[in-house]
């Protein structure tokens, strides 16, 4: 069967039944409208009458198709990375703030040792004090007596030794001891 012997189908925009339409006009393949038999584009919709340009914008579609399809897949990755950095990110500051906090107790234990090393020292220079001064007042001991003296008051110098690391410190403050000692 040939083309000539189809019948012919009335479309509701086709201008078949015109008295212009001839024999050397075709039916555009995508509005229908009547159109030179030569003619590439028709001049109703702009659209190419070439098969191969048909073809050409079905292969585009698909392509399109499976560009979108790829950009979703892209996106949902990003959208997975993302959620990861954003715990990542959670657990940084959870991390950093935990740190934090171990810090500050670090700081406040070093004042509390600091504290109570001044509050031992005091103490125990309020030992040596009151042992110097005890030793001090009992002069008229025996010799016996006044050598058992002599080596606590060298214990107690090398007791003060640790207090008072300085030396300058340390022979300033027996000055004073002695003095108060003696009345001086």
């Amino acid at each position: 069967m040939s083309e000539t012997d189809l019948p012919f189908v009335e479309h509701p925009g086709n201008k078949t039944s015109d008295p212009e339409f001839t024999k050397s006009q075709v039916i555009c393949r995508h509005c229908a409208q009547p159109i030179a038999q030569g003619a590439k584009v028709c001049h109703y919709c702009s659209r190419s009458q070439s098969r191969f340009w048909a073809f050409f914008d079905r292969v585009a579609i698909l392509i399109s198709i499976a560009l979108v399809a790829l950009a979703f897949m892209q996106f949902i990755e990003a959208r997975r990375e993302r959620v990861a950095a954003d715990q990542a990110l959670a657990e940084a500051t959870d991390a950093k703030d935990r740190a934090e906090l171990a810090a500050r107790k670090a700081q406040e234990a070093e004042h509390n040792v600091t504290t109570l090393n001044e509050k031992l020292r005091q103490q125990i220079l309020s030992m040596i004090t009151i042992s110097y001064m005890t030793l001090e007042s009992r002069a008229a001991w025996s010799v016996h007596s006044q050598k058992v003296a002599k080596e606590i008051k060298e214990e107690m110098g090398s007791l003060l030794a640790y207090v008072i690391p300085d030396s300058q410190e340390r022979s300033h403050w027996m000055d004073n001891l002695e003095r108060r000692v003696s009345g001086k």
